[in-house]
């Protein structure tokens, strides 16, 4: 363009100062409109995913507030656990165990040998012992004994088991005097 035609077109817009203002104004708010409009889906985002965020940390502290109860709940529950274990350094209180167990089945106790302890694998916490009994009585109160090892109030397993008559013949529902001879195997407390 030459610059006669600029100075003409100069000219005809002094005539019209408004609308060209007018016009400039429209052009800024247009490009202003778009840019936030651009900049708004990102606000949406970003607002969607901290109100996403404030739900999980109002959400965690609903659930922190059982955490202590919950604790406590386990620590008793460890607590009746351990109490319930053998010591496998106690062998006289171990063996007076099933001795004392005696009287509730109505039989004889003939022998009890605590054999190894078993030292726990990997990320365990407790290790076993394991134990021969011998016992006498009749068949009936040779299945009680073995029923009250199963439910007393320790961590018991009964391996095996065999009842044979006390000549060494094979038992029988009858037999007075039949003998019991089983491997047991208790929880115990690891040895430190």
């Amino acid at each position: 363009m030459n610059t006669a035609a600029i100075s003409t077109v100069l000219e005809k817009l002094k005539g019209r100062i408004p609308a060209v203002v007018c016009a400039i104004l429209a052009v800024v708010a247009f490009v202003y409109t778009y840019a936030r409009g651009a900049m708004e889906a990102t606000l949406v985002e970003s607002e969607t995913a901290l109100t996403s965020e404030i739900n999980q940390i109002d959400a965690n502290t609903r659930a922190a507030a059982e955490l202590a109860n919950q604790l406590e709940t386990l620590n008793q529950s460890v607590e009746s656990i351990e109490a319930r274990l053998f010591q496998a350094s106690a062998r006289a209180i171990n063996t007076n165990f099933f001795y004392q167990m005696e009287e509730l089945a109505d039989i004889r106790v003939a022998q009890v040998r605590q054999g190894s302890v078993i030292a726990p694998e990997g990320n365990r916490e407790y290790a076993a012992i394991e134990y021969t009994l011998v016992a006498e009585g009749t068949f009936t109160d040779l299945v009680q004994f073995l029923y009250n090892l199963r439910t007393v109030n320790a961590f018991i397993e009964i391996r095996t088991f065999d009842i044979r008559g006390a000549s060494g013949g094979g038992a029988t529902r009858d037999a007075a005097n039949l003998t019991l001879s089983c491997t047991i195997r208790v929880l115990a407390q690891k040895e430190t």
